[in-house]
C-alpha cells in the first residue's frame, strides 16, 4: 500500500472527526460515538493483526496497518449512513478504485474504470472539503494507474511492508557520529544472526536464549546489556567472564 493512499486517508478521517472542523459542512464530529461502536462490532480475520479502534479516543494512536485496514474493509460499512450522499460516493470512488489497482489480472478496461474514479476523486475534492486540502498526495493519486501499467499491481511495488523497518533501523543508532556507519554495522550484524544460529547454536541451549534476546528490538537500545550465565561472545567463539570482568558489568 503506497504511503499517499493511507495519507489520503488519514486526511479524511481528520476532516470527518476531528472537533477541530467542527461547523464545517464535510464535519461529522456528532456521529463519531456511532462511528466508534460499527468499529468495535467488528470481528476482523487472523491476517489483520490489529484491531479496530476509537477514533474519537485514540486516532492519535493508529498505525499505518490500522488506516489501511479502514480504507479496504472498514470504512464504507462504518461510513454508510453517517456521510452525506455526496461525500460518500465521492469516497466510494477512492476506494472502489484502490481495489481494482491492488487486485491480479486487472484488464486495460478495469484501469481505465479506475483512472475515472481517481480523476472524479481528485477532481471533486476541492469542491467538498476545500481546495486549501488539496494535498501533492491528492496530485500523485492521479498517476497510480500509470504505476499498474507499467510495474503491476499496487502490492508488488509497494513500500508499505518496509514502513516497519524504519523504527528498527533508528534503534541501531546510538550516537550522533558516524551514523551511516553504525547502520551498515547493526544491519550487517542482525543478518548474519540467522547463519551463526545454523552453524553455531543448540536448540534449547544458553547460547540460543542470547540469540533471541538480542533478536528483540529492544535489546539493541543504547547501554542496553544482557547477560546470560556470564558468557561473554566474540564471533564463533566464546569464554567464561573472570570475576573482576563480571564486577565491571
Amino acid at each position: 500500500m503506497h504511503g499517499l493512499l493511507l495519507g489520503t486517508q488519514k486526511l479524511l478521517i481528520r476532516l470527518w472527526f476531528l472537533p477541530e472542523f467542527n461547523g464545517k459542512p464535510f464535519n461529522f464530529t456528532n456521529s463519531v460515538i456511532e462511528v466508534d461502536n460499527r468499529l468495535r462490532k467488528i470481528k476482523p480475520t487472523m491476517s489483520i493483526t490489529r484491531l479496530p479502534r476509537s477514533i474519537q479516543n485514540d486516532l492519535k494512536y493508529w498505525k499505518a496497518s490500522e488506516y489501511r485496514s479502514f480504507l479496504l474493509f472498514y470504512g464504507v460499512t462504518v461510513l454508510f449512513g453517517i456521510l452525506d450522499n455526496t461525500r460518500f460516493h465521492h469516497y466510494m470512488n477512492f476506494v472502489s478504485a484502490i481495489h481494482i489497482l491492488l487486485k491480479e489480472g486487472s484488464t486495460d478496461e478495469d484501469l481505465i474504470r479506475a483512472e475515472g474514479m481517481l480523476f472524479k476523486f481528485v477532481e471533486n475534492f476541492g469542491t467538498l472539503y476545500g481546495e486549501c486540502f488539496m494535498t501533492l498526495n491528492l496530485h500523485q493519486i492521479l498517476h497510480l494507474a500509470d504505476s499498474v501499467r507499467e510495474l503491476g499491481p499496487l502490492y508488488t511495488h509497494s513500500c508499505f511492508y518496509f514502513e516497519n523497518k524504519n523504527g528498527h533501523m533508528l534503534k541501531l543508532i546510538r550516537g550522533s557520529q558516524n551514523i551511516d556507519n553504525q547502520i551498515i554495522n547493526g544491519v550487517s550484524f542482525v543478518q548474519k544472526l540467522p547463519e551463526l544460529k545454523q552453524k553455531c547454536i543448540l536448540h534449547g541451549s544458553e547460547e540460543e536464549k542470547i540469540y533471541k534476546s538480542i533478536l528483540q528490538s529492544n535489546a539493541l537500545k543504547k547501554q542496553k546489556k544482557k547477560l546470560v550465565t556470564a558468557l561473554l561472545y566474540l564471533g564463533q567463539h566464546s569464554r567464561k567472564l573472570s570475576n573482576r570482568e563480571n564486577l565491571q558489568h
